[in-house]
């Protein structure tokens, strides 16, 4: 992986240095990234790994970290993705996959695939790590910043000119990351964002870290 990562926590523990950032949540740090990354260019954050997956009538969850298929075996034997509209009439499917949301569903009913895919690339407790870039971490720092102060504004708690400064941190700061960053299509981009939503997803159905987390989810096929 050429490209270098942190994760989220460092982010959390630079902006809770602030003594107006005391409240900051890292739930709130994680929504607010989300909202960030469509606002930002951001580079591809992608693993190569290979998993193996237990399937139980016809169906297996996904890594918790998955982004793309790149080839799903049974036993040594390649599986081919099912593009028949009628797929689950399982009598008709011979070797063949489909992976919708979170699962993969398999021409086979039970037993074991291997899956190369690409994955997020995550920090040990399964969040997404963010790129380790001094100007996407600081356009992004400043990001939640501003919105953050701008709800203290709305209830009193910081004056219009502390939200000001940060507005116009925040001005500065993104459009030096927007100069650094690799340019993506916008499909890229909301693949990006829907792929991120989608890790975290997966995470809550296996941990209750993120219960209150409010993500909209996208199904890709």
């Amino acid at each position: 992986m050429s490209e270098q990562y942190t994760s989220i926590h460092v982010v959390l523990d630079n902006l809770l240095e602030h003594p107006l950032l005391q409240g900051l949540t890292m739930d709130t740090a994680i929504r607010y990234t989300l909202e960030f990354l469509r606002v930002v260019d951001c580079p591809s954050m992608f693993l190569e790994k290979v998993e193996e997956i237990e399937i139980t009538n016809h169906k297996g969850a996904l890594p918790c970290d998955y982004y793309k298929a790149r080839q799903v075996l049974n036993g040594e034997a390649p599986m081919v993705y099912a593009t028949d509209t009628f797929f689950y009439d399982y009598n008709n499917a011979d070797n063949t996959y489909k992976i919708q949301g979170n699962y993969i569903f398999t021409s086979i009913k039970k037993g074991k695939v291997r899956m190369s895919y690409l994955a997020i690339a995550t920090d040990d407790e399964g969040y997404p790590l963010i790129p380790d870039r001094g100007a996407f971490l600081r356009a992004l720092e400043s990001y939640i910043k501003m919105k953050w102060f701008t709800i203290q504004f709305d209830l009193n708690r910081i004056s219009g000119q502390v939200l000001q400064i940060a507005q116009q941190d925040y001005s500065f700061n993104v459009g030096q990351a927007q100069a650094e960053a690799h340019q993506l299509s916008l499909d890229k981009a909301e693949s990006l964002f829907n792929s991120w939503n989608s890790v975290l997803m997966r995470q809550n159905e296996h941990s209750t870290h993120y219960k209150h987390l409010p993500i909209k989810h996208k199904i890709e096929y």
